[in-house]
């Protein structure tokens, strides 16, 4: 009897977490706590072509930190902070979520200037009109394959810097069902340890 509720209770607990896998944000450290360097790799995310008036600040961020996308006003290169995604699942649908605000307004005008990529594929764009007021965006998407590198990029149209926080990307809607080999492992655990119970019980009952 102790097997059966033992085999029972895995079975509820290896549920669980595939329900909990549409409710977890796949990107790390997208609300920038952790410090990012400008001009290269750290707690996760790569940064491009920031100047000393762009980087990581611990203050005016959604709340806290965030990340200023800011090349000193240079047309021929565009800030970018990005960070490669993993855990998709192929051909599932997803929310890619983040608070965007404008800073250094006098820089640009209402162009089109903050832009998304994934695998350096057009996603979207924006503007926000008032600096330091934060704007909540996002799309959704399908994912290409098991990961992908998704990029944020300023200064794309004109010389408009932004400020970014709260990056985030989980399942839309239902979750996908997971891959066969994931359910055929599922179920042989399950027989494996329903098996060994058998076979124990069966044993004792001949001595």
């Amino acid at each position: 009897m102790k097997k059966k509720c033992l085999v029972f209770m895995l079975s509820i607990l290896l549920l669980l977490a595939f329900a909990g896998v549409g409710s977890a944000n796949l990107f790390l450290n997208g609300d920038f706590e952790s410090s990012v360097p400008s001009n290269g790799t750290g707690n996760s995310w790569t940064s491009i072509n920031i100047d000393s008036a762009g980087g990581w600040r611990t203050s005016l961020g959604n709340p806290d930190g965030n990340f200023i996308l800011n090349s000193n006003g240079t047309s021929s290169t565009d800030p970018t902070i990005e960070q490669t995604v993993y855990g998709m699942v192929s051909g599932a649908v997803y929310r890619l979520n983040f608070d965007v605000a404008r800073v250094y307004s006098n820089y640009g005008s209402n162009a089109l200037s903050f832009q998304v990529y994934m695998d350096d594929n057009w996603l979207m764009a924006l503007f926000s009109s008032t600096d330091n007021e934060y704007l909540n965006s996002g799309t959704l998407i399908t994912a290409p394959d098991t990961s992908a590198l998704f990029s944020f990029r300023a200064e794309t149209v004109d010389d408009s810097s932004y400020r970014i926080d709260n990056v985030s990307l989980k399942l839309y809607g239902d979750n996908p069902v997971p891959e066969p080999a994931t359910i055929l492992l599922f179920g042989l655990g399950i027989i494996g340890i329903a098996g060994v119970s058998r076979t124990k019980d069966s044993a004792k009952r001949h001595f």
